[in-house]
Formats: structure tokens, sequence, C-alpha cells
């Protein structure tokens, strides 16, 4: 007899595994596996006298192509293991696929195995090691027959379903979604003694969560927000790195409400401080915009009057030490990249910075980072941000700013060659509007200045012609 499980799942001896964090073994599967395609093959034929086979079925198929977990793994899977997944996960698809091709219109058979099949599809939707092109099309292929079975318009209708004040269709089998049943069925596979085991859940978790939305993720938040914070915590970069992106999505859908409650926020914002010290380029364009994200919730603006120091500023002045020091270029780039949204967040308080921040504009301009340009574009757009937000202080850093984007203008006449054109027009276009921005701040002092440059017999036509644009510019 089959138990009822979560959200009443029906599951044989072999989903039980796959409620308890357990696949079957490799051996158990290349023994069942001989016959268990022909059993399909005849449970088809005799579909209407075997409704509940068919249903035992798709659930051996689905623990069939799980992945096994395995002691001692720690994301290391052999060659020949991942072939045998690729193998037996096409094959457990395409069976399952051909199940609801001919039961589709069993709603019992729908109800009990649509979350565990979708299990099984996001299991080889991505591009990962276990899951080569004919297991992700056809995957995409099952999961899409899954949203039609389950009369959900969309894929995110069928994981979250409908609010309170929303009327679900008629034809809708799950007008609350299938999503909480998802996660309490990863949710064993994903604690802390069993997650490194096996390499599918953690994506899994990652793929189900990034295709909900507002307002329906933060009614998951006490599935989802552990085993986050358990990615982030580890020691490889991916990890780290898929679980900066969980929370990034948990702090752009779930209200900054829900994240206050209980400390939640607090909680994101201490796990994720420590990564600004890595030295990962991939994980800081995730980290960075994550970071801002939190601080927005758990920092308190006042409306009026001066304020203290926050952690807006302890971390601002970790990036700008980091950038400081920073020889990569690809973390330069994620650092310039970062670097004019902070100002703007920060406002007229970035002065409380303006010296470190006006070291590191200096020498990111007077460094190319590669023909593109791309740190040199970001900082000249940081560049413009501080000029807006700061400018009282201004007047007394003009004089080194207009050096500085001066010999840049002079760089990008006499090194043509080594910009692409639409790097060149860029950076002629922002270091212009730079020095536009200057003269309005310090009109006494710049405008003489420019005038006088001009004037001088040493300097070429291009750079007069921008320094005239920049003189004639209302």
């Amino acid at each position: 007899m089959r138990q009822r499980v979560i959200g009443g799942i029906g599951a044989t001896e072999m989903y039980k595994e796959l409620q308890t964090g357990q696949a079957v073994s490799w051996q158990n599967i290349s023994e069942q596996g001989r016959t268990h395609e022909g059993n399909v093959e005849r449970n088809l034929e005799n579909m209407t006298s075997l409704p509940s086979q068919l249903e035992e079925d798709l659930l051996k198929l689905v623990s069939v192509g799980l992945l096994e977990q395995t002691e001692g793994c720690e994301d290391v899977y052999s060659n020949d293991m991942l072939v045998q997944t690729q193998s037996r996960g096409l094959c457990a698809l395409e069976k399952a696929q051909a199940i609801y091709g001919r039961a589709w219109s069993d709603k019992g058979l729908v109800k009990n195995t649509c979350t565990a099949s979708v299990i099984l599809c996001a299991t080889y939707l991505g591009d990962y090691e276990w899951s080569d092109e004919p297991c992700q099309k056809a995957a995409a292929v099952f999961l899409k027959d899954l949203v039609t079975a389950a009369g959900s318009p969309t894929l995110v209708r069928l994981l979250c379903g409908y609010s309170e004040v929303e009327e679900s269709p008629d034809e809708v089998l799950f007008p609350r979604g299938i999503a909480r049943e998802v996660f309490q069925l990863l949710k064993t596979r994903m604690n802390k003694e069993n997650w490194k085991k096996e390499p599918a859940s953690r994506q899994v978790l990652s793929w189900v969560l990034t295709q909900m939305e507002h307002p329906f993720v933060g009614e998951h938040l006490n599935l989802i927000l552990p085993p986050a914070l358990l990615l982030v915590d580890d020691y490889l970069s991916a990890n780290k790195l898929l679980g900066v992106r969980c929370l990034q999505h948990l702090v752009n859908e779930v209200d900054a409400t829900e994240l206050r409650w209980y400390g939640r926020g607090e909680v994101i914002y201490q796990a994720l401080e420590p990564l600004l010290h890595q030295q990962d380029a991939a994980l800081m364009s995730e980290l960075l915009p994550c970071i801002i994200g939190i601080l927005a919730v758990i920092e308190h603006r006042k409306e009026s009057g001066p304020r203290e120091p926050n952690r807006y500023d302890k971390v601002f002045q970790v990036v700008l030490g980091n950038m400081e020091g920073e020889q990569k270029i690809a973390l330069r780039r994620e650092f310039a990249k970062f670097l004019s949204k902070f100002v703007a967040v920060l406002g007229i308080y970035v002065l409380c910075h303006m010296k470190r921040l006006m070291r590191v504009v200096v020498s990111y301009l007077e460094v190319s980072d590669g023909e593109e340009e791309t740190s040199r574009l970001c900082i000249l757009e940081a560049l413009k941000s501080l000029i807006t937000e700061a400018w009282p202080r201004i007047p007394a850093h003009s004089v080194g700013l207009t050096k500085v984007l001066l010999a840049l203008l002079s760089e990008i006449d006499s090194s043509a060659e080594s910009f692409t054109t639409p790097a060149q027009v860029n950076l002629m276009d922002k270091t212009e509007e730079c020095l536009v921005l200057l003269r309005k701040c310090s009109p006494d002092m710049m405008q003489p200045t420019l005038e006088g440059i001009m004037d001088m017999p040493s300097v070429n036509d291009r750079l007069k012609k921008s320094l005239s644009k920049v003189l004639k510019h209302d």
C-alpha cells in the first residue's frame, strides 16, 4: 500500500527515499532498470485499468532520475557517474513524459506526482555537469506538459498559485501552488548533514526560488533562508555565488518589513559582509548589489538632520580599501561598476569618504584596463554622481580632477588605436560631461583655466574642440 506524504503526494518505497533525502543506489538502479522500462510500456498500454500502477511507475522514475547522495562527495563526481546520471536522467524524463502524455486527464495522478516531477525537471534544466543537451531539452518539454496538465497558465502560477484576494480558475489543480511542497521535499536534502552529498538539490532550490515572484516568496522564507545561508557560508566560490543569488532574490522579492521580522535582515547582512574580502570577480558582481539591497532594509534613514556613521559607511570603507590595493583587472571592473550606485545611495554623506574616494577616482582614471575601457567609463559615471551629490566640496578638488580629465582627453587623442571606436566616443563624451559639471561647480576658477588651455599653441585641434564644447555648454 502506498503512503501519502506532504501535500498529498503519493509515494512508493522508492519515492520515500526521495522524501528522506536518500536516492536509490546505482546498484539497485542497474538491477531494476532493465525490467522497469518494459513494465512502464505495459502499464501505458493498460492505462485505464492500472492508474495506480502508472503513478507508482512515475514516482519510481523520479527517484531513478535524481542524483545519488554520496558520502564524502564534496561536489566531485566521477566521469562514469556523470555519464550514468545523464543516461538515467534522460530515460526517466522521456518515460515520465510518456506517462503524462497518455494519462494527463487523470487529475489524481497529476496531483500526486506533479511536485516530484517538477523536481526531476529542475534537476536537468540547467547547464550542469550531469545534464547534457538532450536532458535539458527533455526536461523543458516535460515541464511544459506539467504546467498544462496542472491547468496553470504559467510556470509561475504553478509554483506560486494565487493569493487569497485572487480567484483561481476552476481548472487549476494547485490554487495555492506547489512551491511549499517542493521546498519541503528538498528540506532533508539541503540540511547541514546532507547538502554536500550531491550537487543537484541546491540547483533545484535556486531555480525554483528564482522563478517565484512577490508577494509569494515571503510565504516560504523559513524554508528558503536556512539552505541559502548554508551555501553562502561554504568554502567553494561556486556555492557562495549560488547562495548570494538566492539571497539577492529574497531581498528583491520579499517585503522589507518581513525581512526585518525576527532579525532576518540582520542575519543576511552578517552572512554577506565577510564576503567583501573575497577575491572572486564573479562573486563580487553579485555580492555588491545584494549588500546595497540588504542595507536598504536594515538601515533606517533619517528624513532630516545629521546621521551617525552606520553600516553604509563601513561597507563603503571596505570597498574603497579593496579598490585602492586591487591589481586584478576583473575585480577592478566589478568595483568600478558598483561605485556609482553606492555614491548615489550615500548622497551628501559621501563627503565623509571624500579624501579616499578622490584617490580611488584619480588612480582608476590614470590606468587603462583594455580596449573597452570598462573601468574608466564606470569611474567617470561615478565621478558625475560624486560631483552632483557632493558639489559644495568639489571646488577644493577641481584642480586635481581637471588635470586627470584633460590628461585622459589627451590620451584618447594620441592613442586612438588603443581603444575601440565606441569606447573612444563614450570616453570623450563622459569626460566632457564631467568637465561641464566641474565648470558649473566652480565657474570662477574653471572658466579662465580652460580658456587659457585653449589658447596654448601646443594644444591640438581635437582637444580644443572638446574644450570649446565644455565652455559653450549652458
